[in-house]
Formats: C-alpha cells, sequence, structure tokens
C-alpha cells in the first residue's frame, strides 16, 4: 500500500536524481537514440544494424521515395544514401528522422540534387536487371553485397550467388546498392 508517512518511506526511499539521470534534461544520447528510434520502427530498421554499417562505408544504398514526399516529385525515382555517413551529404547533416540523399535531375543536363528526407518516405529499391548489385537484409547472408543473376521482376524475386550457391530472395529480403565512385 502506498503512503507519504515519511517513517513509512525509511525502509524505501525514493532514489536520489543525479544530473545524469534527470529525465527532465535533453544530453546528446536522448538526441542520438530519437534518430536511432525513428530508423527502428520502419522499412529502413536494418540501417543501423551492425551488419550493415561497414558496407555503407563503400556503397549507396538505393532506396524509392513515397508518393507523399514532395507531392510525389520523386515518386518514380531511386534516390542513393550519401557515403559513407547516410546522415551527412553536401548539404550538411540531415535532421532528426532523415536520411541524406541524392539523385540526378530529371531536367536537362541531369545535375545532381541532395535532398534530406525522412525515413518514413523511404523505403529499400529492388534491382530492376542482371549484373546490379544488392545487400541481403535477412537470413544467413545478411549484410552481404552480390551480385544479381538473374531478376523477375513479375515474381519480384532474383537469384544471386553467395560463395558459389546461387540462392533466390524476395524483393522485400534484399536492396539495391552502388558502389561509391571513391572506392572503385
Amino acid at each position: 500500500m502506498w503512503t507519504a508517512s515519511p517513517e513509512d518511506q525509511a525502509g524505501n526511499p525514493l532514489p536520489s536524481m543525479t544530473a545524469e539521470l534527470n529525465p527532465w534534461t535533453v544530453n546528446s544520447d536522448d538526441i542520438l537514440d530519437a534518430r536511432l528510434d525513428k530508423l527502428k520502427e520502419g522499412p529502413l530498421a536494418w540501417l543501423m544494424k551492425k551488419e550493415f554499417c561497414l558496407q555503407f562505408t563503400t556503397h549507396h544504398v538505393m532506396l524509392k521515395v513515397s508518393p507523399s514526399f514532395m507531392g510525389g516529385r520523386l515518386h518514380n525515382r531511386f534516390v542513393s544514401t550519401a557515403c559513407p555517413d547516410p546522415f551527412f551529404g553536401p548539404n550538411g547533416p540531415a535532421p532528426e528522422g532523415c536520411l541524406a540523399v541524392s539523385c540526378s535531375s530529371s531536367s536537362a543536363g541531369a545535375a545532381i540534387q541532395h535532398y534530406h528526407i525522412p525515413v518514413t518516405d523511404l523505403s529499400p529499391a529492388p534491382p530492376r536487371k542482371k549484373n546490379q548489385q544488392c545487400i541481403v537484409l535477412h537470413g544467413n547472408h545478411r549484410g552481404s553485397i552480390c551480385n544479381v543473376l538473374k531478376c523477375n521482376v513479375k515474381k519480384n524475386t532474383v537469384d544471386i550467388a553467395i560463395a558459389s550457391t546461387v540462392i533466390n530472395l524476395r524483393f522485400d529480403q534484399i536492396c539495391l546498392v552502388e558502389q561509391s565512385r571513391t572506392t572503385m
């Protein structure tokens, strides 16, 4: 039974609030935790797992953009994450809950455009043809970057080669990647 009497609380004192445990203050750990929590919720939760992080220093992750971002202007196009840090691009650090991405302009000249897009508006891009590279998101080979041997867009599957073994995976088990030009 709960009581406000000091005598009853003598055996169970309340913990003292120190500066490091004060829930009413915000520190740098809270900001990082908030960014990670947003990524853990959506279709890009795998992006923050250790099996994948090292791959992103040499590869761009290709992503699809939802129609709700910028009125759908990027809906039918793939964007690629900044490399080596998907949270920091040429236009600076991405705001909380966003990734730094780029894509070529659809206008004449095809200049590279840079965006900060909320992770809730992004999803993994599937490969469209053979000889592209993808990263395995699930299963025993997660984190492995593999070449696509065969791509079946109608069935949403690919055949990839891992250690001289051909494996068939669904599009939701992989994400298209491209090697960074700076590491080629």
